[in-house]
């Protein structure tokens, strides 16, 4: 049941992290965008532009919980610069734990709090964080379940 909930994303065009924070933003979200036109039946709440929806985080060693419920149905994360980090979630009142794999975006609705852990206490990790508000429920295609 977590997989319909909690979805991995395998980039194939790779985001180059030497590229102006503006770019890397834009590129980010079209690249979210994409995979949500791919994974479900949706629609979009007037006009989303990337750089207001769209963050960059930088943090050692961990994040504090972060629970988006204002204005958001999907929260994204990419891992831009990262060692050792993992991405930790409450689903249906357990901790999962994952790690950030490099190219991979991950998404999960508004309602998963989620926090980012690292075990090397001193690298600086860079993160971007991307959201989308929809009009209605988003429906997965592949079994039409409903976030």
């Amino acid at each position: 049941m977590i997989e319909n909930f909690f979805l991995k994303f395998v980039l194939k065009n790779k985001v180059e992290s030497t590229l102006p924070m503006k770019d890397i933003k834009i590129k980010m979200f079209e690249q979210a965008i994409h995979c949500l036109d791919k994974t479900f039946f949706l629609k979009f709440t007037g006009v989303h532009e990337a750089l207001d929806n769209t963050g960059h985080m930088f943090f050692k060693e961990k994040t504090d919980w972060i629970f988006n419920t204002q204005n958001t149905t999907f929260n994204f994360v990419y891992g831009l610069w990262t060692k050792d980090l993992f991405l930790n979630f409450v689903f249906l009142g357990k901790l999962e734990i994952t790690p950030v794999e490099n190219q991979h975006l991950y998404c999960m609705p508004y309602w998963i709090p989620f926090k980012l852990t690292s075990t090397d206490k001193d690298f600086r990790q860079e993160i971007i964080n991307i959201k989308f508000e929809t009009t209605e429920r988003p429906i997965l295609k592949k079994n039409n379940i409903k976030w």
